[in-house]
């Protein structure tokens, strides 16, 4: 039961976790960017280069918060939780 009901704000502060600590910046966001910048020093494509690592970087997140979501309502109490 208690798994159930810390399901949502446990959801909510792995999302936080995952788009606003510096450690996840720092590798995810960085290392990423940085891989743009050398897609486009070869290929000299600036704007596709950095619309790749933005679809990127939005799938990982939209994906993450889908999958939750969805575990979310499958273990949903009746009654505990708003839109079940």
């Amino acid at each position: 039961m208690a798994y159930r009901l810390i399901l949502p704000p446990l959801t909510s502060d792995f999302l936080n976790t995952t788009k606003n600590t510096s450690v996840a910046l720092t590798i995810g966001l960085v290392e990423l960017t940085a891989r743009a910048y050398a897609i486009q020093e070869q290929s000299y494509q600036i704007f596709e280069a950095f619309a790749a690592a933005t679809v990127i970087y939005l799938t990982v997140n939209g994906l993450v918060t889908y999958l939750l979501r969805r575990l979310e309502k499958r273990v949903a109490v009746p009654g505990y939780i708003a839109g079940s």
